[in-house]
């Protein structure tokens, strides 16, 4: 029994001394943030004169301007997002309308807007593909494959592609 009071009375105190030195002084309340290594560092010089501004760039990338196109062919989208589309539009003898274009996925045609007298069919040529577009149609938009074919997109379809 002497023994193990004399242990005790060693350890007990060695117990207590280790636990008060795990405890924090302060007590509990908001933590403040830890510095990092790099606030450390000095600042960093600037080596251009005080007297001259400087411009920074802006951090999205500029919207791509359209070149453009005639008042009755709108440009819907694009294959390649960040390029510029082109498209070039004639009006040709026997109501033809030929529309060459670059990096066009989807378009509106106006066909009230189109520079044809009366009413009728029109024989498209989209990109070298004729289509024949009936008078009494209600298509309005033509979309491109990916492997280059033209096709009309009915009124229901533009619905489906806009609310999917």
């Amino acid at each position: 029994m002497g023994r193990f009071r004399s242990l005790t009375c060693c350890l007990l105190p060695a117990a207590i001394v280790l636990m008060l030195a795990a405890c924090d002084s302060a007590p509990p309340g908001p933590r403040q943030p830890q510095s990092r290594p790099a606030d450390t560092l000095p600042a960093p010089v600037d080596s251009q004169p005080a007297t001259t501004k400087t411009t920074t760039q802006p951090a999205t990338k500029p919207a791509i301007p359209e070149p453009s196109h005639p008042p009755y062919l709108l440009i819907l989208d694009r294959f390649r997002p960040h390029q510029k589309t082109a498209a070039e539009a004639r009006v040709e003898p026997g109501r033809r309308l030929v529309i060459d274009t670059t990096n066009v996925r989807r378009m509106r045609i106006e066909r009230s807007k189109l520079p044809m007298d009366g009413h009728g069919r029109i024989i498209l040529r989209l990109d070298g593909q004729g289509i024949l577009w009936p008078a009494d149609s209600r298509v309005v938009e033509f979309e491109r494959s990916q492997n280059g074919d033209w096709m009309p997109i009915r009124p229901s379809q533009r619905a489906k592609r806009r609310n999917p």
